[in-house]
């Protein structure tokens, strides 16, 4: 093994890594000491292709609204550096504890696989006994999630503010402003100083809506747009109301509703750092979204414009990538792939 002669982390380095998330249960719980740990990172994968699939939905979902994702023996061989007998073991004992759920499409086609909804498992209190209370931190110790009041409903929001909480001053102190800042150029160039490579968003900046509306206006470049820019006032003003809006579901407490869904502030950074860490721009997203909600305005009134330009929005992260996909193949179908 060749030794890696690596640089020191010091207070002012930036994160540039992307991670896979494992949930902190499957490490903690005895409930899953029957997994290996590569199953567990296997797992961790299966997640992130899960979020994928999500953004393309109208590929990747049943006819129930389930999502699912294919991830073939051979991809998981070469994703996990290991051999076919080790990666179908991998999937049989995430099979076999119901973390994930496979199904065979036959005809030759890859099975699908869905992977189940461990948040959901954790709100029900399924794994919670009172033996394993005992090993939560002292944090959430008296948080009792078989309780039906809103506070325990809300176990894992509560735990995740817990986090950011704890985190969010070093966070802070990292991209070198104050609390007491108050001008608008020290807050842009804090921020300007506190994005990666990729210019992703810290997650920590939906703790605070001065960071977060600086960030949303860096990204969209938006000191420089002027109406001149757009083809009439009201588009003009619907890219307005999209700057205002997404900063507002950025950074918005508690849990609030897009579309049906049931959406966290962490959930909508991550929606905008999977635009930003394909290399895609936000300022096109957002002309995706204006298109789209001055559409709808033109033949008739919107009563709740925020409202609804926020529908269109959290509909947009989920189409965005199709639409482009579907635009490249009509304009350059010489350099698209044909089955």
């Amino acid at each position: 093994m060749e030794h890696l002669e690596l640089e020191y982390f010091y207070e002012t380095n930036e994160r540039k890594y992307e991670f896979y998330g494992i949930p902190q249960l499957l490490i903690d719980h005895e409930t899953f000491d029957s997994i290996d740990y590569r199953a567990k990172l296997l797992y961790a994968l299966c997640l992130n292709r899960q979020n994928l699939s999500q953004m393309n939905i109208d590929k990747f979902s049943d006819e129930h609204g389930r999502i699912y994702i294919i991830f073939t023996i051979e991809q998981v061989m070469e994703k996990m550096r290991c051999s076919r007998p080790t990666a179908i073991k991998m999937l049989k004992q995430l099979e076999r504890i119901g973390l994930i759920e496979k199904k065979r499409q036959g005809q030759g086609k890859a099975s699908i696989i869905y992977v189940k909804n461990f948040a959901a498992c954790i709100q029900k209190s399924k794994f919670f006994t009172s033996g394993s209370k005992k090993e939560l931190p002292l944090e959430v110790h008296n948080i009792d999630p078989s309780n039906n009041n809103n506070s325990n409903n809300n176990f894992i929001k509560n735990t995740q503010s817990i986090n950011h909480a704890k985190t969010a001053q070093n966070d802070f102190a990292i991209d070198g402003l104050s609390d007491n800042a108050k001008t608008e150029e020290e807050i842009i160039d804090a921020v300007k100083n506190g994005f990666s490579d990729k210019r992703i968003i810290p997650q920590h900046y939906c703790l605070d809506k001065r960071r977060m509306n600086a960030a949303i206006d860096i990204l969209l470049n938006k000191s420089e747009i002027t109406q001149q820019h757009f083809v009439s006032e009201l588009d003009f003003a619907a890219f307005g109301m999209f700057a205002q809006s997404l900063v507002e579901m950025a950074c918005a407490e508690g849990v609030r509703t897009y579309k049906e869904c049931k959406v966290t502030r962490e959930q909508v950074v991550e929606r905008i750092n999977l635009i930003l860490g394909r290399g895609d721009s936000l300022y096109e997203f957002a002309m995706e979204c204006v298109d789209d909600y001055v559409s709808v305005e033109k033949i008739r009134k919107i009563k709740d414009k925020m409202k609804y330009m926020q529908s269109v929005i959290w509909n947009g992260f989920h189409t965005y990538r199709v639409k482009q996909e579907s635009y490249f193949e009509r304009t350059f179908p010489d350099m698209c792939m044909r089955e």
